[in-house]
């Protein structure tokens, strides 16, 4: 999906395609201050609810996208690996008793973990913040 937004190719179907431009996506921690900024006027204009904002496609997208682009950014500065999982997906890498604390909902739809010398260091769910 990143690969797409930087080759433009979502900017038409993307809600807050000008705003993420502004924002600078350029894979540094700073961005993620401009994320949380960005994130912070949506939510003081228009004060939305989860549901309805996820249902329209256009603001699934942008969840979407900001969900891929935070984790490998956190990932390459904390000097981890960040790998994605569907929840289906999760069996071998977390306990049964970790997966049964995560509800199923839009915001745990992807998870991925970071992994570091090859160890699973954390659990992140990208959508739920």
């Amino acid at each position: 999906m990143l690969s797409a937004y930087h080759a433009g190719l979502l900017h038409d179907s993307i809600a807050y395609a000008k705003e993420l431009a502004d924002a600078q996506l350029d894979d540094t921690p700073d961005s993620l201050q401009r994320i949380d900024h960005l994130l912070r006027q949506v939510h003081a204009q228009l004060k939305p609810r989860l549901a309805s904002f996820a249902d329209s496609p256009a603001n699934g997208q942008f969840l979407m996208l900001l969900a891929d682009y935070i984790g490998p950014v956190i990932a390459r500065f904390t000097l981890q690996r960040v790998e994605w999982y569907r929840p289906e997906e999760l069996a071998p890498v977390l306990p049964a008793a970790a997966q049964e604390k995560i509800e199923a909902c839009f915001q745990t739809s992807i998870r991925c973990t970071f992994l570091r010398n090859g160890e699973v260091s954390g659990l992140f769910l990208p959508l739920a913040p």
